[in-house]
């Protein structure tokens, strides 16, 4: 698991899919993607924002952490919602 410095910016980045079977599957969910950061204590610091779309099926997030942050495990959530679908992954360790 990374260690990050506080005050550190962390750049997230992820992939949609149309399967899990096909890495070459990938696509751009129509609602986007978006993140959920939430701190050692499970108060989300971030809630569902949209992610950036630079290429066909990656999206990206930048995180600015703070010097003040606690120390501990950071968790991140993704939601990509097309058309009627609504996925969303379980929490992820981001950093601790």
């Amino acid at each position: 698991m990374p260690k990050i410095v506080a005050g550190s910016a962390i750049l997230v980045k992820v992939s949609a899919r149309k399967s899990q079977d096909s890495p070459a599957d990938l696509f751009d969910p129509s609602g986007g993607v978006k993140i959920t950061i939430k701190n050692p204590s499970g108060t989300a610091v971030v809630t569902e924002a949209a992610m950036t779309n630079p290429s066909l099926g990656i999206f990206t997030y930048t995180h600015q952490t703070v010097v003040g942050n606690p120390a501990g495990n950071w968790t991140m959530e993704f939601k990509a919602v097309d058309s009627t679908t609504t996925n969303l992954t379980l929490p992820a360790i981001m950093f601790s």
